[in-house]
């Protein structure tokens, strides 16, 4: 390993400080560095051999540089590196700034809409990113803003606050889906083949006789049970994704494929794991190459990266009683339908992606479009991972997620050129997350017309936290 380096300023992508304190540098997997002492603290933190935190690589087989010089960058990801690297050169701040002028009209009603819901369901903190592309000139807004408790203790640090990452639960699917896309793009997939063309072993029992294929799995229409046998959702063993699908095989089918809606999240681990198999990868892996890497998403992986648990809000749980209890961390055997850790900004960023004019994508527009068609030429409901509905007359594309400690939604009007994500640090606050989504989205399309939205409604007409409990979250 290499020696540390000088003593002077440099951003720590673990504590994410700047402090002239030793550092060195990080992996070949990454063009950041890290603190000497970070660097010792998150070697204890492994268990076993030491790893990267970020890939999860034996240091000794990767070895270590002080500059990386990748072999392959997307041209997206290679504005991301480019723009990092000018950063660094220059000596500028290197948390970035998120503050769009065009929404200044009315950011004080959101935030003020935000934190009186933040304050009377009793949530530690609210995360929002907005993003607007003007559709005509492609001139591209970005605001992101955290309320609430702080991550830090430093008030000089709400900039990195904003960027705080969290677990976003069954956002994830919305990227599984797109990797497997990617490869059904690029011939190396087919919708509408048998499961068991890709996992020859995939076998619970079936009374119907119809085949289960990838586009049945990403509609929640292929019969799979809600949880699997292991690697569920009260499962803390943390199996691999290998073990909870060849789990499925003790299971029954519940419907028959194709006639039913029913949310299955082992059937969006069971799509992970085709992409595993046909790239001969794990799956982190795969899906950081089919779809976070193209589109620079660089604060955003399935693996538990160190630097991104180190930078993770903190999450606390709804009781009914509201009793105090901790919050589980543990990870569910089915990674690909809801092991996502992100930023709001990254998420925005990945919903940019979606927009028929974007540059930077990894579907082609027709493609992307696809997956937003549900069965029988519906225009509400589930389609290829999606939940499809309509804000104020435009089509709205979406998906939330639900898990120990937090509660997210990502949502984008595609034609319109807008998206947004939002993070509560309270399980089950899902309707007080989508409301602030759908109210930053009309706020937007209202400032566009040069108006300004009506106050909010009465207290009394506001979202509560009141779980149903008609199955475990997702």
């Amino acid at each position: 390993m290499a020696a540390a380096a000088a003593d002077y300023a440099v951003e720590c992508f673990i504590c994410t400080e700047s402090e002239p304190r030793p550092h060195r540098s990080a992996c070949l997997c990454t063009d950041r560095y890290m603190h000497t002492d970070c660097f010792v603290k998150m070697l204890k933190a492994q268990k076993g051999a030491p790893k990267c935190g970020v890939c999860g690589a034996l240091y000794e087989d990767v070895g270590w540089r002080t500059k990386r010089v990748p072999q392959f960058i997307s041209p997206c990801g290679a504005v991301v590196l480019l723009a990092c690297s000018a950063i660094a050169l220059t000596g500028c701040a290197t948390t970035p700034s998120f503050d769009a002028p065009r929404f200044a009209p009315f950011q004080p009603d959101l935030r003020a809409y935000a934190e009186r819901q933040r304050e009377q369901m009793g949530i530690p903190g609210v995360w929002i990113a907005l993003l607007e592309v003007d559709p005509e000139t492609g001139t591209e807004h970005l605001w992101a803003d955290h309320l609430g408790e702080p991550v830090h203790s430093d008030p000089s640090r709400h900039r990195q606050q904003v960027v705080a990452t969290h677990r976003v639960a069954s956002i994830s699917k919305l990227l599984t889906d797109t990797a497997a896309m990617a490869l059904v793009e690029q011939g190396a997939l087919d919708l509408d083949e048998p499961i068991q063309t890709y996992l020859p072993d995939f076998a619970p029992e079936d009374p119907y006789g119809v085949p289960i294929t990838l586009r049945l799995l990403m509609g929640h229409r292929a019969g799979l049970v809600r949880e699997p046998p292991v690697g569920h959702y009260f499962d803390p063993g943390e199996p691999s994704l290998a073990a909870t699908v060849r789990s499925l095989n003790r299971t029954k089918l519940v419907h028959k494929p194709g006639t039913e809606f029913k949310y299955s999240n082992p059937g969006v681990g069971v799509v992970g794991e085709v992409v595993s198999r046909v790239t001969a990868k794990p799956f982190e892996s795969a899906v950081r190459e089919l779809v976070l890497d193209p589109l620079g998403l660089r604060d955003s992986d399935f693996a538990p990266r160190g630097d991104l648990v180190a930078r993770q809000a903190a999450g606390i749980m709804w009781t009914y009683d509201g009793r105090e209890i901790p919050t589980p961390s543990w990870r569910f055997g089915y990674v690909p339908a809801a092991e996502l850790r992100s930023t709001t900004v990254d998420l925005v960023r990945f919903a940019r992606s979606w927009f028929p004019g974007a540059a930077c994508r990894v579907l082609s527009p027709e493609v992307q479009a696809s997956m937003w068609a549900p069965p029988n030429g519906a225009s509400r409901g589930c389609a290829l991972g999606f939940f499809l509905s309509s804000l104020d007359g435009h089509r709205k594309v979406a998906h939330g997620g639900a898990v120990y400690g937090f509660a997210s939604t990502l949502a984008a009007l595609p034609e319109q050129g807008l998206a947004v994500a939002v993070v509560c640090t309270k399980d089950f606050a899902n309707d007080v997350a989508e409301a602030i989504a759908d109210r930053a989205l009309r706020a937007a399309l209202a400032n566009r017309r040069g108006e300004t939205l009506a106050p909010p409604a009465s207290a009394a007409a506001m979202p509560s936290i009141d779980p149903p409990f008609s199955g475990v979250p997702g």
